[in-house]
């Protein structure tokens, strides 16, 4: 289940200018980049191009390998998963509590679970273990 709630109306438009804000910057650098190399391969300089270029190649290379194998991972872990719970239900939707399941699991008495179904406020009293000591009603 996903629960959605509404967000204010000015913290969409933050977050929607941030965002711009952030593109723009990570655009900005990329196109600086490229005019840099560009300028620095036109003028035809052989020290830049050993020395700078050929190593951010290389560096390039093992990232790009890199998110490949991290890719082709993900991919076949997923398969796997796939054949591995096919025709399985996973996902099981949670069995109803009945009164009996209610009382068991919160350790309390029928009266107080019956102070819960009538009541709209209650005070609930605690133990220092967590377990319900007693249910009050402000009526």
């Amino acid at each position: 289940m996903i629960i959605q709630t509404q967000r204010p109306w000015h913290l969409i438009v933050l977050d929607t200018v941030l965002t711009v804000i952030a593109w723009a910057g990570f655009l900005a650098l990329f196109v600086m980049g490229f005019k840099s190399l560009w300028a620095m391969l036109q003028n035809h300089n052989p020290e830049y191009l050993v020395n700078e270029v050929i190593p951010l190649i290389n560096t390039f290379g093992f990232y790009t390998i890199l998110g490949i194998l991290n890719a082709l991972i993900l991919f076949f872990w997923a398969r796997y998963n796939i054949y591995r719970f096919r025709g399985k239900e996973r996902r099981k939707p949670i069995e109803n509590l009945n009164q009996d399941g209610l009382l068991h699991s919160f350790n309390i008495s029928h009266a107080s679970l019956q102070a819960l179904h009538e009541n709209k406020v209650v005070v609930i009293h605690h133990q220092p273990d967590g377990s319900v000591a007693a249910v009050q009603t402000l009526q």
